[in-house]
């Protein structure tokens, strides 16, 4: 193991030693001809260069959803299909939404997930980091479980947990439709809950 760790060693050593060999040849050639204008970039360019790569991402698939998102806002009749629309209207959209039943109690959602969904989650988790780093024997087993789902994916997930409770009040009457949780609690005789979608409740 030790062989193989200075094996390790050397070629990264000796790589990077041609690499800088290599980098101020090529300078000091540029130097020569006149063009050393190419290596020798002034900071800024070089800090947008570096950056270039992760704003085109960006550009491509976070910016331009959301401001093409805030423009079909304001058209009417639009077809994501074809991506015609038939006019466009100022607040119409937005009045109409308001307007709408569910709204409210979207509203409400999101503020129980800002004002006690969050801070309980905080909570919860600072207990449990202390618990992570006061139990030694059992450390690597809990950061296991608890830092699983951040390095899966997440569609995978949500795919899992769609499946494991589908079932809203129009589907799972007679038993049709139902996820495996509502199927578990069949089986102990009890009757299948809408967790998620119509139907479902806070508790």
């Amino acid at each position: 193991m030790k062989k193989v760790k200075e094996r390790v060693s050397s070629f990264i050593w000796k790589t990077r030693s041609t690499l800088h060999f290599s980098s101020v040849q090529i300078s000091e050639y540029l130097t020569r001809h006149k063009l050393g204008f190419i290596v020798n970039w002034p900071q800024w360019l070089k800090a947008i260069f570096y950056l270039l790569p992760a704003m085109t991402m960006l550009l491509i698939f976070t910016f331009y959803p959301i401001v093409n998102s805030f423009m079909i806002s304001f058209y009417t009749g639009f077809n994501i299909q074809e991506g015609k629309f038939d006019d466009f209207t100022f607040l119409g959209n937005y009045e109409y939404v308001l307007r709408q039943a569910d709204f409210g109690a979207a509203i409400q959602n999101t503020a129980i997930i800002v004002f006690i969904s969050v801070p309980i989650t905080i909570l919860l988790s600072l207990l449990i980091a202390v618990a992570l780093s006061s139990i030694k024997a059992l450390k690597g087993f809990y950061q296991t479980i608890f830092f699983l789902p951040y390095v899966t994916n997440t569609i995978a997930i949500g795919l899992v947990f769609a499946f494991m409770f589908s079932g809203n009040k129009f589907t799972i009457v007679d038993s049709v439709g139902l996820g495996l949780v509502n199927q578990i609690l069949t089986w102990f005789g009890a009757s299948p809950i809408p967790w998620i979608g119509a139907g479902a409740t806070y508790w």
